[in-house]
């Protein structure tokens, strides 16, 4: 297998993580629709979430620079924050707690 491979592979594993995570969004948008308050709120933190997660994964690329796993590394970095971000943060959380 070679790097170009391993990184295509990081990157679709990625990409199904970030596809289950649209769908979380899109489930606290049809959960809170009537509150705007929450609404703007969530909407907000997605999108600070989002830019720490690209800083920080940034930074793991920028540590392995000099070598070629530094492809596979941010793109783990990002699945890794991703999955964690659903877990622990977003779907037991939020829905624990909607007044539906």
């Amino acid at each position: 297998m070679s790097t170009v491979d391993i990184n295509q592979c990081a990157r679709q594993e990625f990409e199904v993580a970030q596809v289950r995570l649209d769908e979380y969004i899109a489930k606290a948008s049809d959960t809170f629709h009537d509150d705007p308050v929450v609404l703007e709120a969530l909407q907000l933190s997605q999108r600070d979430w989002l830019t720490y997660r690209e800083s920080y994964c940034h930074a793991i690329y920028q540590l392995w620079r000099d070598g070629t796993i530094r492809g596979v590394m941010y793109q783990g970095c990002m699945l890794q924050l991703t999955r964690c971000f659903q877990a622990d943060y977003f779907s037991p959380n939020l829905f624990r707690f909607s007044r539906q």
